[in-house]
Order: structure tokens, then sequence, then C-alpha cells
């Protein structure tokens, strides 16, 4: 009898550590939280022309904020479904010196919400064959892009979003089998809610579309003159 009890107690203890690790796992992988940086954070090259920050949930444009007290290092920053990107001017960087982002008001697509991240990096003698090939052909497409891509007035005031939606624009290479010239694209991320996918989905989307039509012309850019790629956001469950 005394046996049958305790493996009777063993079997339920062991059960009880299963569903104690699965419930654990499940609450951990529900937290927005960042999950990693390319390059790692501390294996960025003094060449490097960004350090792209990836968090576990798609992101809402929203009013990120990002700032270092070196301003002199920041270029740009964008955001493309998990990742934030934050492009440093050309040769900014200073070998073995040690540099801090801060990372204010970073907000997912179902609106959690992370108020501060501060990193911290040191530019290290990493050269260029070394670099991943994504920052080779970052460097490379910077060197040969025209400057009026650069100067392009739409990078004054995007990235923008609302609840609704969240816009982007980014330099596209069209390809090494295209004569074309890179060309700027809006990205345009289109939110949808619960509501929205339950009751009218079609003219929600119609209606977030035309919203950012509206807001383009507002603060004087043509939205003709620009590729918008529309992407449809489903609403999530957590």
């Amino acid at each position: 009898m005394l046996n049958r009890i305790t493996k009777k107690q063993f079997i339920f203890t062991g059960l009880a550590l299963i569903i104690g690790t699965l419930l654990l796992a499940l609450m951990t992988s529900l937290q927005f939280k960042m999950t990693s940086t390319d390059p790692s954070i501390g294996q960025v090259s003094v060449l490097a022309p960004y350090i792209d920050i990836n968090f576990n949930k798609s992101l809402r444009a929203g009013d990120v904020k990002v700032t270092s007290p070196r301003s002199d290092i920041i270029s740009t920053h964008s955001i493309n479904d998990k990742t934030i990107r934050v492009e440093f001017k050309p040769q900014s960087l200073k070998l073995n010196q040690t540099y801090n982002l801060l990372i204010e008001d970073i907000t997912s697509v179902n609106n959690k919400k992370i108020d501060k991240l501060a990193l911290t990096f040191k530019a290290r003698d990493i050269a260029f064959e070394q670099l991943s090939p994504g920052q080779k052909a970052f460097i490379l497409t910077r060197q040969d892009a025209p400057n009026k891509f650069r100067d392009d007035p739409v990078f004054q005031h995007l990235p923008y979003g609302t609840l609704n939606y969240s816009l982007t624009a980014v330099i596209e290479d069209q390809g090494s089998d295209s004569d074309a010239e890179p060309r700027v694209i809006i990205q345009a991320k289109l939110l949808l809610s619960a509501a929205d996918a339950k009751s009218d989905r079609e003219g929600s989307i119609a209606r977030y579309k035309e919203e950012v039509v509206q807001y383009l012309k507002s603060v004087g850019i043509d939205p003709a003159a620009y590729v918008i790629d529309y992407r449809v956001v489903e609403p999530s469950l957590f």
C-alpha cells in the first residue's frame, strides 16, 4: 500500500512539474520583449551601418524615439515587422569607443509596451569581409545610391503611425537583374482590430488606406509619386 501511494505521489508531482513548466513557457512567450540584436551587442564593427533590434511581437511605428548622448552617430531609424533598425551615419563610429542607445515608447501592434530599452556597445575592429551579407550589401548600396534618395522629403515624416496603421519609408533595390535605379517605397501596415475583422474587414481596410493617403497629403507628400506597399496585420489574441 505504501509503495502504491508513493508511486501516485511521484506521478502527481511529475505531472505538476510538467504543467508548471509549460505554463511558465507560455507566460514567457506572451511577454513583449527584445529577443536579440544583429549584429550581436558584443560584435558591433566600427564599420557597422546599422544595428537591428529584434522583438518577439510585431511593432507599431507610433512614437518610437531613438536617442544617444552621441547624437552625431544616428542617421535615422525604421520599423519593419518585429525589428527596429537604427542606422548610423557613415564613418561616425570610432574604434574602441563605447556608445549608448536609448529606445523609448516601443509598442507592439496589440498595444503591449516597453517604455525604455537601453543598449550599450563598443565599436570593434571587425573587417568588412567579416560583416554579415546584409551589412555588406547595405554599405555598398549606401555608397552607390544617389543622394536624392537619402534627402527625399518622405524621410522627414516617416516612420509614423496611429492605432489604425503604421508607415515606414525605405529605399528599395530593384535587383541586380533590373536596369532601374533604387526607389523609395512606403510600407503601410493596416492594423485590424478584432472588431474590424468580425464586422467589416474589407470596409476597414479601405478606410485605413484612405487614412494613409490623407495623412501623406496633409504633410505635403503626393501619394501618387510613390509605390505604397499595403500589408494587412490581422488582430492578435494576446
